[in-house]
């Protein structure tokens, strides 16, 4: 360590060795040491944030899936029949809950992309149930999150009086033939409140602060 002035009093480490009574030179190297532990725990508490900012998230029971979320959501006890849910902080401009379940299909022989629109049908009644007050089925489609095929039904609802919209998707890994077709898969789902920055069923996922959950998510254990 380089030498202070007279004028500003005696180093640190004297200091330390006169406080604790050590030796000078031992009481550097402790100094050093935690001075690389601080530096070493900052960059493990780097490692929890992407390059872009985001949590990086990896869940392996009783399915494994990775994604990455903004600051403004926190993670939160998920509910019955959940896995991971995720929610808008409580004072933010945005009211938005991005919510991970695990998706069992029955056996079925053939693609998947025509087993999921059968099962899409199923899922309607499903969220209608789910979400009883002022619910309405407003579409749904094929989809691709990243490099997985899916499924996903648009739909708005009422909590608390407030109008909601919302996104399910039914994802499953790719299919390779001519091997047996993916039973296991997930099931995300999206819920925000009517505001500028969701304006329309449309908006939800693809603007706000869900939108880099959504396009992170990936099944398996490769990072997003």
């Amino acid at each position: 360590m380089a030498s202070l002035r007279p004028e500003y009093g005696p180093e640190l480490p004297v200091l330390v060795a006169r406080r604790m009574r050590w030796p000078e030179r031992r009481t550097r190297i402790v100094i050093l040491g935690l001075f690389a532990a601080l530096v070493l725990l900052q960059g493990a508490r780097s490692l929890a944030t992407s390059g872009s900012g985001l949590t990086d998230l990896l869940v392996t029971e009783p399915f494994a899936f990775t994604l990455g979320y903004r600051d403004g959501m926190e993670r939160v006890r998920p509910e019955p029949g959940e896995v991971l849910r995720l929610v808008s902080k409580p004072g933010g401009s945005t009211d938005e809950t991005f919510t991970v379940s695990e998706l069992s299909l029955p056996p079925y022989t053939g693609d998947p992309a025509g087993v999921l629109p059968v099962l899409a049908g199923r899922e309607v009644e499903a969220l209608r149930e789910e979400f009883p007050v002022g619910f309405r089925y407003r579409g749904d489609a094929r989809t691709r999150i990243n490099d997985f095929p899916g499924h996903q039904i648009l739909f708005q609802t009422r909590l608390g009086g407030r109008l909601y919209y919302g996104k399910r998707y039914l994802l499953l890994p790719e299919y390779e033939a001519p091997g047996p077709p993916p039973r296991e898969g997930a099931e995300l789902t999206l819920l925000s409140k009517y505001s500028k920055a969701t304006p329309s069923v449309g908006a939800v996922g693809s603007f706000g602060l869900m939108k880099s959950a959504l396009r992170s998510f990936r099944l398996g254990t490769e990072r997003p």
